[in-house]
C-alpha cells in the first residue's frame, strides 16, 4: 500500500501554527507530508526555536517522498 499524502497549512504566520509544522516534522510518520507555507517563515521560526530542520521544495505532489524525520517538504 502506498503511503498517504497529507497536506498541512501553516495558517497565520504570527500564530503558533508554523511551530506546530516544525514540531510535526520532527516526528516519524508513515505518510507523505507536504507543508503549504513560506520557506523563509519556516527557516526563521526553526532558528528562533533552535531546531535544526531540512526544507525540501517540490514542484508537484508526485515528487513528495515518504516523510523523513526533521524534514519539511514544501
Amino acid at each position: 500500500m502506498n503511503a498517504p499524502v497529507i497536506v498541512i497549512t501553516a495558517g497565520e504566520p504570527a500564530s503558533i501554527a508554523p511551530d506546530i509544522c516544525i514540531k510535526t516534522a520532527q516526528q516519524s510518520w508513515n505518510a507523505k507530508l507536504v507543508f503549504l507555507t513560506s520557506k523563509i517563515l519556516l527557516k526563521e521560526r526553526a532558528k528562533l526555536l533552535n531546531i535544526c530542520i531540512t526544507i525540501k521544495e517540490i514542484n508537484a505532489i508526485e515528487e513528495c517522498p515518504v516523510h523523513t524525520k526533521n524534514t519539511l517538504v514544501i
